[in-house]
């Protein structure tokens, strides 16, 4: 994931990616058990390991190639291909994968059309852009219009049902006020985000919608309805990109700022304390007590752990802040306490965040008890929780509290040339060039 969010990260937004940043190799480690590296094993893997292309069983032989774009859910993986087209792998509990199954999947295979019965004959074509919440999935057209699958318990597929009404192939999202979706489906959406339970929509004028659950005011609506199961209006404006965690969600506005409502136990808001709000409010700048006054400013990027509770920006300058829970280390500043405002992350070997702070990172994604990010010179950092291998360190510890590099499959040295980072609840995927 690179530049401005279009989803997350898992997790999440989304994050658009240039024209010459498609991968030729996927990788995926940490847990597995649900196919989540997609290397035809349910193994966890503590070092990247290939992810195998569509249909095939040799991954090194038949690498995954042409990903434009990589996005988790909590167990399920998905990959953008440069076609249009959407692989998907890992666990399929209530149609996450789209493919029309409930079949759990250690290899790629396609996301139907809306409708299909075969995805290989049908596929879903013509998509922009992902987003993945823990048991379901979105979609962005480049017609404007999203689709849904998945789990639907909360009303998160957007498409006027709810409890069990799971769907395991692709379908419309309500316009706002809509019950008919096909026919009145929701429309000029330029960037999406998906919560564990809920979702979230950019439309072309810079407004927010939202649907799902709405437990903690996540849906930012104010209405204090527990659950949206068509997309309501949120009260922002000027918006580019939105993510969503655990019960709470952000949008990044085109000046730069940032605005957080929901649950903020942890201090995930970013606004100085642990008090929830049901309607978007200014993330402070670092070290700030009133936000409205002294917003943080000057952020490009930003992305939650979808099933978590921290947050990571980065600025224009390539230097990433991060707040909220830190009790794996996931903030990278070498304690695990947590934070309610924004502040620096760790550079590599660094013990003093402020006088030494990470920089030059161009993408970042955040798990569901660690952090990834992507450096300006093609390698992978990791940090946080590491108990399934997550942090692609060739090791199982517990924690790491600073960033490390990951490592390449055969760990002798960092993963190199990557181009997209992805991170799910115990798991991470990664792509890069040739």
């Amino acid at each position: 994931m690179l530049g401005i969010a279009v989803a997350s990260a898992v997790a999440m937004v989304v994050l658009a990616v240039p024209a010459n940043a498609v991968g030729s190799e996927t990788f995926g480690w940490g847990r597995n058990l649900a196919g989540q590296a997609g290397d035809n094993t349910w193994v966890n893997r503590s070092l990247p390991s290939r992810t195998c292309a569509v249909g095939a069983t040799d991954c090194t032989a038949n690498p995954l190639t042409g990903v434009k774009a990589l996005v988790s859910a909590r167990s399920s993986s998905f990959a953008l291909l440069s076609d249009g087209t959407v692989a998907a792998w890992g666990s399929n509990e209530r149609g996450a994968l789209g493919d029309g199954t409930t079949t759990t999947r250690y290899v790629p295979v396609r996301v139907c059309a809306v409708g299909a019965t075969d995805c290989v004959a049908n596929p879903l074509t013509g998509v922009k852009a992902l987003a993945g919440g823990e048991r379901h999935a979105l979609a962005l057209l480049a017609n404007g219009t999203v689709l849904s699958w998945g789990s639907n318990s909360f009303g998160q597929l957007g498409d006027g049902t709810s409890t069990s009404t799971h769907r395991a192939i692709p379908a419309p999202v309500c316009a706002v006020g809509a019950t008919d979706c096909a026919a009145n489906p929701l429309r000029g959406v330029r960037a999406i985000g998906a919560g564990p339970l809920h979702s979230l929509a950019v439309l072309a004028n810079g407004s927010v919608v939202s649907w799902g659950d709405n437990g903690s005011g996540e849906l930012g609506d104010g209405s204090g309805a527990w659950v949206q199961k068509t997309p309501v209006r949120v009260a922002v404006t000027d918006v580019v990109a939105v993510a969503a965690g655990a019960s709470f969600s952000l949008a990044l506005r085109s000046n730069g700022t940032v605005l957080s409502w929901g649950f903020n136990g942890s201090g995930q808001l970013g606004d100085g304390t642990t008090t929830g709000r049901p309607i978007p409010g200014p993330v402070c700048a670092p070290g700030a007590t009133d936000c409205a006054a002294n917003p943080l400013t000057g952020v490009t990027s930003i992305a939650a752990a979808h099933t978590g509770s921290h947050v990571i920006a980065v600025r224009a300058n390539g230097i990433p802040l991060m707040w909220g829970f830190n009790g794996n280390g996931e903030l990278g500043d070498g304690t695990t306490n947590d934070r309610h405002l924004p502040g620096p992350v760790c550079a590599v070997g660094a013990t003093d965040c402020g006088a030494q702070p990470l920089t030059g990172i161009t993408a970042v994604a955040a798990g569901n008890q660690f952090t990834l990010a992507r450096t300006a010179v093609g390698t992978m950092l990791s940090w946080g929780a590491n108990f399934d291998g997550m942090l692609g360190i060739g090791t199982t510890g517990p924690k790491e509290l600073t960033p490390s590099q990951v490592l390449s499959p055969d760990g002798s040295g960092p993963l190199t040339r990557v181009t997209l980072i992805s991170a799910g609840y115990w798991n991470s995927l990664a792509a890069r060039s040739a």
